[in-house]
């Protein structure tokens, strides 16, 4: 038996802003105006950490990018549609609970999305012990206080914990606390964790 923790965006649910901005925002440009003020913003970090309310952070962004605030309140409002899960993700994780690995996450999310998806893909959060989400804790990854937090509440041993996210910094923290971590591009990067255990 193996503990696994997983990512959230772009590992177990797909996570691609600009996609969905180009659906409804014409000009390149603009899109990449909105990308960056929002979803690169300082403040959707500390969305992330839980210490900044989303309507103070949404109200700040949009005063400060008047001009193109329609498109960020839009985004805002309509950006968890692009959350779905990736199939290999899934499947993967449908095989590690048949053999009876441990499945936790640890996840970078705002409030409102943490509470999102675990009731939009209630089966799927089943799957999992338990896990983190950052906005209750107060760090983000790739600080290591939130991974010593997740090994910490669970009584996980670090050595017997594989660790899959698709940022490689996160990856290479998770490598120096003494698990093993995965680095996560496509489904083959999980294909060679299909013999463990």
């Amino acid at each position: 038996m193996k503990v696994i923790v997983f990512d959230v965006a772009r590992v177990v649910l797909d996570f691609e802003p600009l996609p969905f901005l180009r659906s409804y925002i014409r000009e390149e440009k603009t899109v990449l105006r909105v990308f960056n003020a929002l979803f690169k913003s300082e403040r959707w970090l500390l969305l992330d950490r839980g210490v900044l309310l989303e309507e103070d952070a949404i109200q700040q962004i949009c005063t400060e990018n008047a001009d193109i605030a329609t498109e960020i309140q839009y985004a805002y409002t309509h950006w968890h549609s692009i959350l779905t899960p990736i199939n290999c993700t899934v499947a993967f994780i449908e095989e590690c609970r048949q053999k009876r690995h441990k499945l936790y996450f640890l996840s970078n999310l705002h409030k409102s999305t943490s509470a999102f998806v675990v009731k939009e893909f209630a089966a799927l959060w089943q799957q999992f012990e338990g896990g983190i989400f950052s906005c209750d804790t107060g760090y983000i990854k790739p600080e290591k206080e939130i991974f010593n937090l997740l090994l910490e509440k669970y009584n996980i041993n670090a050595s017997e914990c594989i660790y899959i996210d698709d940022n490689i910094e996160n990856v290479k923290v998770a490598d120096d606390l003494g698990m093993q971590g995965v680095h996560f591009r496509s489904g083959e990067d999980l294909a060679a964790l299909h013999n463990i255990g």
